[in-house]
């Protein structure tokens, strides 16, 4: 039986993919019958899927699918992922990042002992600052996993702002997924995972958390965004995607059908996630008329919903000092 299927999305990802897959495939004590790579080629247009079929020629032992679609986007090649995965969980990785060497032992052993107790697993938060074009930093790099610190928790109570929750930290029941028809927006750009995780974290039962499991490491100079290469265009599909997030939690803050301790907790997360948002886009130099038009939404939205917070009521009344705060970090950042 597979135990678990790890989903890479690549698109013109030809210089990495090869470290990316050895990450895995050369991971220790590892039982290959228990896990696969399942790799969605999203329309690549430089040498990807050349370089996928030699990897997997000379890995013939390896489990790994390997599927082509056209350009439609990580969101739809991470669901496709889905579809097309066996294992008992699914675990997504982006194709420019690597995973440590004793990651898939100590998540198949994690598997095996509570498959019937837990819809997810939260592993620790992602390494930064270490990868950047020099592969062999790998080689040094050894996790200390600590099994004293495993606890099973209700899964919602990672919507917490103190979890600094991205997608590839979760391990999820694929089962689970399919059932409660979770899969990502494909409508979204940016932060389509924070999107997809708030659903799954509201719906799933209970989760296994051990943040000592430092497993997954991000390539920095892939994932750091230049403020040069955010394009008006860009910069309004971003403004587009976040009003969709934002008006998604106020629905479900305005509703009923969320449990107190759950909304309790989404409200923590709404405001954190709104704080981000705003001075994350101010430190790479928004378009201010898009920032003015995405205060102006939110205005419009605060008229709609009757959930109300303390930050969102500081924005709207202090709108002159948002201006002087995008001023400061425009001109003398």
């Amino acid at each position: 039986m597979i135990l678990l299927s790890i989903i890479i999305p690549a698109y013109n990802a030809s210089d990495h993919i090869k470290a990316c897959l050895e990450s895995i495939i050369f991971n220790t004590n590892v039982d290959e019958n228990d896990i696969e790579i399942v790799i969605i080629n999203d329309g690549s247009t430089d040498d990807t899927e050349n370089k996928i079929k030699f990897l997997i020629k000379e890995h013939a032992t390896f489990n790994i699918q390997y599927k082509y679609q056209e350009n439609k986007g990580a969101s739809a090649a991470r669901n496709n992922g889905i579809s097309s995965a066996q294992g008992v969980f699914v675990w997504f990785v982006d194709a420019d990042d690597v995973i440590a060497n004793c990651a898939i032992e100590e998540l198949t052993q994690v598997i095996e002992n509570n498959d019937d107790n837990i819809d997810l697993i939260r592993i620790g938060n992602c390494n930064r600052g270490m990868l950047y074009n020099d592969d062999s930093v790998l080689d040094s790099y050894s996790c200390i996993p600590n099994n004293d610190k495993a606890r099973i928790i209700d899964a919602y109570e990672l919507l917490d702002p103190i979890y600094r929750n991205g997608h590839t930290m979760f391990i999820l029941r694929r089962d689970f997924l399919l059932k409660n028809n979770l899969m990502y927006p494909e409508n979204m750009t940016f932060n389509e995972d924070y999107h997809f995780l708030v659903n799954v974290l509201l719906k799933a039962d209970k989760a296994y958390m051990n943040l000592s499991y430092d497993f997954y490491i991000i390539r920095e100079n892939i994932h750091s965004v230049s403020r040069s290469s955010w394009t008006y265009i860009k910069q309004e599909k971003f403004i587009e995607d976040q009003i969709i997030h934002i008006e998604f939690l106020l629905k479900l803050l305005d509703g009923s059908e969320i449990e107190r301790n759950k909304k309790e907790l989404l409200g923590k997360y709404f405001d954190s996630y709104l704080i981000y948002i705003l001075f994350s886009r101010i430190r790479l130099k928004t378009q201010f008329s898009l920032t003015y038009y995405f205060l102006k939404k939110i205005d419009s939205m605060n008229a709609k919903f009757s959930h109300s917070n303390t930050f969102k009521g500081y924005i709207l009344k202090n709108k002159i000092s948002y201006f002087f705060i995008w001023i400061y970090y425009k001109f003398f950042k």
